[in-house]
């Protein structure tokens, strides 16, 4: 199963900041591409599932603490063990 084929970019900032874009929609500066999934909908509910609001923007959805494994900025070698796990997540999102 690869990682990164689907329609749906599950984008990620080194501050664990998630961002879901579709289709052509060009990537964030800064970001990398974590995984992709089918639908607008199984992004949301990922993001849902794995992130915590920013109380101040309201609108910034972070990774959990646990999930970036106690690091405030993520490294290169981070995202792809990540992006399995989350991959391993949203397969019954379908």
């Amino acid at each position: 199963m690869r990682l990164y084929s689907r329609p749906v970019k599950i984008d990620v900032h080194r501050s664990g900041e998630l961002v879901i874009r579709t289709g052509d929609q060009q990537a964030d500066e800064g970001t990398l591409i974590l995984l992709s999934v089918d639908t607008i909908e199984q992004a949301e509910t990922l993001r849902l599932q794995t992130c915590t609001l920013d109380a101040v923007d309201q609108r910034t959805y972070r990774l959990n603490l646990q999930l970036r494994h106690g690091k405030e900025q993520l490294d290169l070698e981070d995202l792809e063990p990540l992006g399995w796990e989350l991959r391993a997540r949203c397969s019954g999102l379908a």
